[in-house]
């Protein structure tokens, strides 16, 4: 009991005391959706109402940081039935980090969709390509669809942004791909309109997807397999300088001075750091740690507002 008490210190850490500098402050404006998937799912932008996170699992980021990037195994990973953010929206902007396990060479492996496989808009990897669809129930045709050349490589970090903007009274508009901040594609697709009586009629109801896309009756084959990062969904077409700006945001360089944790360890027993903001619900932060009998310390980058509790548990 003395161990694990020893152990269990929990330190509160509150980021409106300290001098922090949080990522959303060094964002493009009209932010809808900030995932930065570090070990746990959630909308940093605002609250996210039925978001799901099944079988959710996590890779290292692109710095080697570990459980900070969403892992895609191949099938359905994070949704919200309540919450779609390409649907009847006329400007829109998205941006990942991708690293793909495979290059999807018989299906397109969503990044991310919306929608069913009768109404829907899709972010995708085909063959290495970056792929992009939308369906409008008013447009002739419904479908559009743009792919890049082939330049996503497995096990290779890379930053994909989209950014759509039709004009009023229109249909259509103008989709720009960008790979690693430099733009790739520019051609003319139809914007995301579905009605909700025609929504109601099909099985699958409109909603967002990350890692997949629900086609007809299952989400494979479309679905990535690889790691996503820092997953951002803005209200308006980012413009070029801002979607390279987007690359060179470092998620963990938010605070300054950065927070320093210390506990006594036990020798030879294994640890898990963790955080929570209710004392109650726990979530692990990087690898395990072993303790050596002196003091474990570690740097905590503080990236959201609210209010953390720390604490060091053994494993049993």
């Amino acid at each position: 009991m003395k161990s694990r008490r020893l152990a269990q210190i929990i330190a509160p850490l509150f980021a409106a005391a300290i001098a922090a500098v949080d990522l959303q402050a060094q964002l493009p404006s009209g932010l809808l959706a900030d995932f930065r998937f570090a070990g746990f799912v959630h909308n940093a932008a605002r609250a996210t109402p039925g978001l799901e996170a099944k079988t959710a699992n996590f890779a290292p980021d692109r710095f080697g940081n570990p459980r900070e990037a969403l892992l895609a195994t191949g099938s359905g990973l994070v949704g919200s039935r309540n919450e779609d953010f390409f649907k009847n929206r006329k400007t829109w902007s998205w941006a990942a980090w991708v690293r793909p396990d495979n290059l999807s060479p018989s299906f397109p492996g969503n990044f991310y969709s919306e929608g069913n496989a009768g109404l829907s808009g899709h972010v995708s990897i085909y063959q290495g390509t970056i792929m992009v669809q939308l369906w409008n129930e008013a447009a002739v045709p419904n479908w559009g669809s743009v792919t890049t050349g082939a330049l996503l490589s497995v096990g290779t970090w890379s930053h994909v942004a989209v950014t759509f903007e039709a004009q009023e009274g229109s249909n259509v508009g103008t989709c720009l791909i960008y790979h690693d901040g430099i733009l790739v594609k520019s051609t003319q697709l139809p914007y995301l309109r579905v009605s909700g009586g025609l929504a109601a009629q099909h099985q699958f109801g409109i909603g967002m997807n990350v890692g997949y896309f629900v086609g007809g009756q299952t989400a494979y084959p479309y679905a990535f397999q690889g790691a996503i990062d820092e997953m951002l969904i803005f209200d308006r077409p980012l413009s070029a300088s801002e979607v390279s700006r987007l690359r060179q945001i470092d998620d963990h360089l938010t605070v300054s001075p950065a927070i320093e944790l210390h506990f006594q360890t036990i020798p030879g027993q294994n640890y898990r750091l963790q955080w929570s903001t209710d004392l109650k619900t726990w979530t692990d932060h990087g690898g395990m740690v072993t303790g050596t009998g002196g003091e474990f310390s570690a740097p905590v980058s503080i990236r959201t507002a609210e209010a953390r509790f720390w604490r060091l548990d053994p494993i049993q």
